[in-house]
């Protein structure tokens, strides 16, 4: 996420967005969704296509957390392991209760990101 602060409306009850201009992407704006409920999906709709980044775990007390369902964990030599995001297309994105969701979005052409 880059320095410059879009607007991303009001917040929903339980969803919230975030939005910033992408680093070294002109144009491109990352999106950051949080799903603060405990029992239900939210929804989004985006219209251009992304990489989806979704932190996870099995409860809100869990130790471990997962990334786009992988259980995130050191490698061997201690180091961090390598993130890799998920391809969606446009349209319609279901959002899971208690995750954190963070959306590189480079081709939305975005005008306060040029």
């Amino acid at each position: 996420m880059g320095e410059v602060v879009l607007d991303t409306g009001a917040n929903d009850s339980d969803l919230h967005l975030y939005a910033h201009c992408l680093p070294d992407q002109p144009g491109g704006v990352g999106l950051v969704a949080i799903n603060l409920s405990r029992t239900g999906e939210a929804e989004l709709a985006l219209s251009f296509p992304s990489t989806r980044y979704t932190l996870s775990s099995a409860d809100e007390l869990s130790e471990q957390v997962s990334l786009n369902g992988t259980v995130l964990a050191l490698t061997q030599e201690d180091g961090l392991p390598e993130l890799k995001g998920d391809a969606m297309e446009r349209g319609s994105i279901h959002l899971a209760p208690l995750t954190i969701s963070f959306f590189a979005i480079v081709g939305a052409d975005n005008k306060a990101c040029r």
